[in-house]
């Protein structure tokens, strides 16, 4: 009981400037409204994720059904990268995706599709559950991860990216690599395991 107090207390000092009149500001607006000790707060829902590569805010499994209903319609793969936002391979990841060198040849090929594995609603891990279960893989536990999904055959391939890491450390490359904001993958290998 004495840690439910303190929780309680922390919600109340924490959500103080969310104090309101449920009059002036009826609880279906935004969220809920909840009462303690008399005074009402408003617990918000609102989830911003316009501007980022992963978004967190959705349902994943929505993201990827409209990923594979354009797919069909344009006679594409879709490319789900499996990461999240603050994932610094996963951004490099994209970065390489989104480079002139490489490019062209995706943007032919796939729809690349950002499933978050940290959506708040927790669908980005179940999507890649059963995106393993489809590939017949082994189950992952790192980020980014890759999977090509055909929606004509429906048939899904799981691509480990350790195996496309660049492990420059020792060599006279090394300080071209770091400037380069895919800096670790290989990019002619993973041209090669998407063609």
């Amino acid at each position: 009981m004495k840690y439910f107090s303190m929780i309680i207390m922390s919600f109340s000092i924490l959500t103080s400037c969310s104090s309101l009149n449920s009059d002036r500001f009826p609880a279906n607006s935004d969220g809920e409204v909840a009462e303690y000790n008399g005074i009402k707060y408003l617990l918000t829902k609102s989830c911003y994720d316009e501007d980022r590569l992963y978004k967190s805010c959705h349902d994943q499994y929505s993201l990827l059904v409209g990923a594979l209903d354009k797919a069909k319609t344009v006679d594409k793969k879709v490319l789900v990268v499996y990461g999240y936002e603050r994932c610094v391979w996963c951004n490099r990841l994209i970065n390489l995706l989104r480079d002139s060198s490489i490019s062209s040849f995706v943007n032919e090929r796939f729809i690349v599709r950002t499933i978050d594995s940290k959506a708040n609603d927790q669908t980005g891990k179940k999507v890649r559950d059963n995106l393993i279960i489809a590939a017949n893989a082994e189950p992952i536990s790192g980020t980014p991860h890759l999977f090509v999904v055909n929606p004509k055959t429906n048939s899904v391939k799981s691509i480990n990216l350790k195996e496309f890491e660049r492990n420059a450390w020792n060599t006279e490359e090394k300080q071209d690599l770091i400037l380069n904001p895919w800096y670790g993958y290989d990019s002619n290998l993973i041209l090669k395991v998407l063609k």
